[in-house]
């Protein structure tokens, strides 16, 4: 039965949530993996930026488990509740290796010896299942949409937008906007107030942008040049 006949839930700010893991992945392995001796700076700014990307792909896949999954388990015809069956494992296999990851970049940031190669094979490894799960995940999307209502996905949405203090909300979003495609960008705006739109152009960009060249060496995507 489809859940969501009088509306379809709008599934596309996942893929602009997946899009920022995988860079980040990409970011992080590349710098690290850069044949220069970093500064304590900036392996410190790295394992900042671990932490925080763990902490939304954590959000992320709690809000699946506990939010999503159950309603497409629930609602689901067989075949495709095996699926949700199937991303549910793959969080699982993510698990050890976040944990993996972080004690590495605890290592590169504390700068002993041989951590940065461990890194940037973890991330890799990290990665390539993460490539696969995502794409896994993204092939169901419309079934997802046809199963859970705009109010059901919203609630699914809202923990991950909240995180779990104002700070890490902001950094959240900050995040997302970094290489966000217009369409994406002007809908995360449009869930701000003035003020709040006000602030980020002209305070929380920019500081973001100067941790972003601190970080990288650069700064990609929309945030300033």
């Amino acid at each position: 039965m489809n859940h969501a006949s009088q509306a379809r839930a709008d599934t596309s700010m996942m893929m602009v949530v997946h899009r920022a893991f995988l860079r980040d992945l990409g970011l992080m392995s590349e710098e690290v993996g850069r044949p220069v001796a970093h500064s304590g700076r900036r392996r410190r700014l790295l394992a900042s930026r671990w932490r925080h990307f763990r902490r939304c792909l954590e959000l992320h896949h709690v809000a699946e488990d506990t939010k999503l999954w159950p309603l497409l388990l629930a609602r689901a015809d067989e075949a495709d509740r095996e699926e949700v069956r199937e991303l549910e494992a793959e969080h699982a296999l993510l698990d050890p290796l976040l944990t993996a990851t972080s004690a590495a970049f605890d290592d590169f940031a504390a700068g002993r010896g041989g951590a940065p190669q461990h890194v940037v094979e973890l991330l890799h490894e990290m990665r390539d299942l993460l490539v696969r799960h995502l794409k896994h995940e993204e092939s169901l999307l419309p079934m997802m949409a046809d199963h859970v209502s705009p109010g059901e996905w919203e609630a699914f949405v809202e923990p991950q937008r909240r995180a779990d203090s104002p700070a890490s909300s902001r950094w959240f979003l900050l995040w997302l906007l970094e290489d966000a495609p217009a369409p994406a960008r002007h809908r995360l705006l449009s869930r701000r107030t003035p003020v709040e739109r006000l602030m980020l152009k002209r305070f929380w960009e920019p500081l973001h942008s100067r941790r972003l060249r601190a970080t990288f060496d650069r700064v990609h995507g929309n945030l300033g040049g």
